[in-house]
This record gives structure tokens, C-alpha cells and sequence, in this order.
């Protein structure tokens, strides 16, 4: 009982802040737009969130890595675990941490590399201008991972193809929705396809969710109900504490950070190293932690930009 409370609690948590950027980017295109049109994007967008990514993504995920499973018994398997089914699944574990690893991994330097922020740590800054070295980095995590794997399970490299080849056209179709959606943000009369843009944007960046969630489990029903939940609290966000969340401006850090722990964890398990299960949501938490207090201590010095002066007078 205790293990399941420490994977659903920090599969929430990291649910949660690893949405930030959906919560953000959603309040901003959805501000200036009827209440009709933001109804209608409460609704249908925790449809695809909650069901689609949370629900059917998973189980699809893993009948595609167990092909000789029907997709019933995977679903069998959710509610009673047949161990014969089990054991199916053990054997498709590396190829899934191998292509989860992968993909949690250029999430990561994507973000330290390519994408705006502000820089918590003065090594960030100097990854950030030298975004060019993502590609290098990108590219050795998957030939590293393909030499690795080489003479000890093939699948390992197949899991890491996949998984780069999935995060870059994820990434295209994000980058392109996005783009989309800008052009058409100063336009009052495609209020429909600002809504349809920023549901594509909102489920691809629930994807990386899905990837972390096999981190802490390959639990369909956990997944489901947990991140469900989670993507629940986060469209009720969009709409009623957006100014709240601005405020804490190191969280997606703490995500990314997350992410970057989860993805390590889940390549030491595709290649058989053992990781005690209670580091993955501890760690998770951990890691969040930090950066939430950082962010506090952040909010805290920007509302009295003077005290500092003062003691120093």
C-alpha cells in the first residue's frame, strides 16, 4: 500500500508541474476568446487529455510493444493481472524504457538547449547559447544506446529509434501547430481554428506525461485515473489561478529536471540496473521540491526588491 501511495503521489506531482507550460499557453490563446468557445474547449479538450492521451495512448503503447498480445488481454490484464500476460510485458520492458528513456532524454536537452527560459542555474545560460550542440547531443544518446545495446538485447536499439523518431515528429507537429495558432491569434473571425490548434498543442505536450508515467508504473488503471486526475486540476487551472501559477517561475524547471531523472532511470533499467522503485516518485518529488522553493524564494525577493539594499545600508 505504501509503495502504490508513493507511485500515485508522485506520479501526480510530476503530472502536475510537467503541464505548467500547457496551463500557460492555453489561459493565453483562450483569454481573448467567447465563453461559448472557452466551454467548448473545457469540454473537448479533457476529453482528448483526460480519455485519448491518459486513456487509450497507454494501452496502445503497450500492444504495439506486445504485438502477440490481442489488445483485450492487455486490457484484461488492467483489471485482474494475469501473469502470463505479465510476463509478456516483462519481456517487452527493455524496449519500452529504452524508447521511454530516449524520448524523456531530448525532451530535456531540447528544453536546456533550444527553448527560452529563464535560467535558474548560470549553466543553463551557457547551454542555451549553444543550442547548434542539441543535435550532437541528440545524436549520441541514440548511437550510444544502439552500441550499448549490440550484443546485449537489439531491442534496446529499437526502442531508442523509435523513441528519438517519435520525439522529433512530435516536436515538428507541436512547432507547426503552434506557428499556426500565432498567425491566426490577431484574427477575431477563426475563432474555431485557434481552438482546434491549441487542442493539437495541448495533447502534444501531454505526451511526455504519458512516457513518464511508465516510469512509475505499467499500471493502465494508475495511469488512467492518476494523470486523468492530474490533467483535471490542470484545465480547471486555465480557467480560474493562471496568475498564481505565473508567479512560481521555476516549476517547468523542476519538470524538466524530472523529466531528466525519469529518463536516466528508465535506460539504467532497459539495460538491467537496478533501481529501487521508491527513488522514482521520491526522487521526482525531491527534485520538484527544490525548484518550488526556489521559485518562492524567487517570488519572495521580486515582491521586496529593496530589503536586500536595506539590510546591506
Amino acid at each position: 500500500m505504501l509503495d502504490w501511495i508513493l507511485i500515485s503521489a508522485g506520479l501526480f506531482l510530476f503530472e502536475l508541474v510537467a503541464s505548467i507550460d500547457n496551463v500557460i499557453i492555453n489561459a493565453d490563446v483562450l483569454s481573448p476568446l467567447s465563453k461559448k468557445a472557452k466551454r467548448w474547449f473545457m469540454v473537448w479538450g479533457l476529453f482528448f487529455a483526460v480519455f485519448f492521451i491518459r486513456g487509450l495512448v497507454p494501452w496502445f503503447i503497450l500492444h504495439m510493444s506486445t504485438p502477440a498480445l490481442p489488445f483485450w488481454e492487455i486490457v484484461d490484464f488492467a483489471l485482474s493481472h494475469d501473469p502470463m500476460v505479465e510476463k509478456h510485458f516483462a519481456q517487452a520492458k527493455p524496449l519500452l524504457m529504452s524508447l521511454g528513456g530516449t524520448f524523456l532524454l531530448l525532451v530535456f536537452f531540447h528544453w536546456l538547449f533550444l527553448e527560452e527560459k529563464n535560467p535558474t542555474f548560470a549553466y543553463e545560460k551557457f547551454f542555451q547559447q549553444r543550442g547548434i550542440w542539441f543535435f550532437v547531443v541528440a545524436a549520441s544518446i541514440v548511437v550510444g544506446i544502439i552500441v550499448g545495446s549490440y550484443r546485449l538485447n537489439i531491442s534496446l536499439a529499437l526502442g531508442s529509434i523509435i523513441g528519438s523518431n517519435l520525439f522529433f515528429f512530435v516536436h515538428g507537429f507541436k512547432t507547426t501547430a503552434e506557428q499556426k495558432e500565432k498567425d491566426l491569434r490577431h484574427q477575431s473571425s477563426v475563432e474555431m481554428s485557434k481552438l482546434v490548434y491549441l487542442l493539437v498543442i495541448d495533447m502534444a505536450n501531454s505526451i511526455d506525461s504519458v512516457f513518464g508515467a511508465f516510469a512509475f508504473t505499467f499500471s493502465l488503471l494508475v495511469i488512467f485515473f492518476v494523470n486523468g486526475f492530474g490533467a483535471l486540476i490542470i484545465h480547471h487551472l486555465t480557467f480560474t489561478n493562471i496568475r498564481r501559477v505565473r508567479r512560481y517561475r521555476f516549476l517547468k524547471h523542476g519538470a524538466m529536471y524530472a523529466t531528466l531523472l525519469l529518463g536516466s532511470i528508465m535506460l539504467l533499467k532497459a539495460f538491467s540496473v537496478h533501481v529501487p522503485e521508491w527513488i522514482i516518485p521520491l526522487g521526482s518529488c525531491g527534485v520538484i521540491a527544490v525548484f518550488f522553493f526556489l521559485s518562492l524564494a524567487n517570488k519572495k525577493s521580486r515582491r521586496h526588491p529593496l530589503s536586500k539594499g536595506k539590510h546591506e545600508n
